[in-house]
């Protein structure tokens, strides 16, 4: 049977099927099971991709993934020879040929709904009800703590690939609105990695999938901060390393409650409601109005996790690696 935890051999795929059309992301089907594969990019190394997992999987268990080993990556050709006229199937072999470096994640197979589709409905005709869903969803108990808990892995990986400090580059472009065009996003910064996971129950929970940012200055989690990850800049809010929002005093403090009324004044804009003032006395929200201290809530119990997971690591391999400990000390959770 496939499965994300189990060895992949190209005798149990039954089926390959591109996901994302233009991006490396393919479901592999076979035998009762399922598994996701993605290729990541040829500069990125397999440990880094680990390590990301890991911290991710602290808050996310269900957003776990893990690197191909060699033997596995090996049979993505065979995949590709048994399947000739599969298109997916040869896009995977293609790209096992063309990047023989890039890394592959495999992961669960998980039921998503996703905000750019639910976005761009909303706005394009009106249909409100995707967007419906996830507000209730982020509503219910639970719902923004999730939110908040994804956001702060992704601020201690230094992930700005789905939130961000940066005000100037940041835009949503309201499809087939041509008035809406422009409008700037506060702290979102790419809405097509904002999933949601549906359990069982068909209930939705904030998913932590594609938290791996290979163009961030801080994706190495192995390797020493680089100078200035805690000096503000003003042309670059990203410069700072995001964990340090997870961290104890009023500067840490500040930039959680901060971010968190970005996210909410995006989403409330994202789900249709067109007044941008977070406070303002006439806003028909979408969201409770205590969303905002909920998120900070969650950031500060995924924090909580992820110091959990970081303390056993460093702990359980003598305070290393050596970049992981000064990050750890930099939150005053290591000595």
């Amino acid at each position: 049977m496939l499965a994300w935890n189990l060895p992949i051999h190209a005798d149990l795929v039954e089926e390959v099927r591109a996901l994302s059309h233009g991006h490396p992301v393919f479901l592999l089907t076979g035998g009762g099971g399922s598994l996701v594969l993605k290729q990541e990019g040829a500069n990125v190394r397999a440990d880094q991709l680990r390590f990301n997992a890991k911290i991710m999987a602290a808050v996310d268990p269900m957003a776990k993934s893990v690197p191909l080993s060699l033997a596995e990556v090996a049979e993505l050709l065979r995949i590709a020879n048994r399947f000739p006229a599969s298109q997916a199937a040869q896009e995977v072999g293609q790209l096992y040929a063309t990047s023989p470096g890039a890394p592959w994640l495999k992961m669960r197979a998980l039921h998503l709904v996703e905000l750019k589709p639910a976005a761009d409905a909303r706005w394009a005709g009106g249909d409100k009800t995707e967007v419906r869903e996830l507000r209730r969803s982020l509503s219910a108990s639970g719902g923004l703590e999730e939110l908040g808990a994804v956001l702060a892995a992704d601020l201690f990986s230094g992930n700005r690939d789905r939130f961000s400090f940066s005000r100037g580059d940041i835009w949503f472009y309201g499809p087939a609105n041509a008035q809406q065009q422009g409008k700037r996003l506060l702290a979102i910064a790419n809405i097509g990695n904002f999933v949601w996971r549906r359990d069982e129950e068909g209930r939705l929970h904030a998913s932590g999938l594609d938290s791996f940012d290979p163009n961030s200055p801080y994706l190495d989690l192995s390797a020493a901060l680089p100078a200035g990850y805690d000096q503000d800049d003003p042309h670059d809010p990203d410069a700072v390393w995001g964990g340090l929002c997870l961290g104890e005093g009023d500067r840490a403090r500040n930039r959680r409650r901060q971010l968190a009324r970005a996210v909410v004044a995006d989403l409330e804009y994202l789900f249709g409601h067109r007044d941008r003032r977070f406070l303002s006395a006439h806003r028909q929200a979408h969201l409770p109005r205590q969303a905002a201290g909920r998120i900070v809530t969650g950031i500060e119990r995924g924090a909580e996790a992820i110091r959990g997971r970081v303390l056993r690591h460093l702990q359980k391999h003598a305070g290393r690696p050596e970049g992981l400990a000064q990050r750890a000390q930099s939150l005053g959770w290591w000595p």
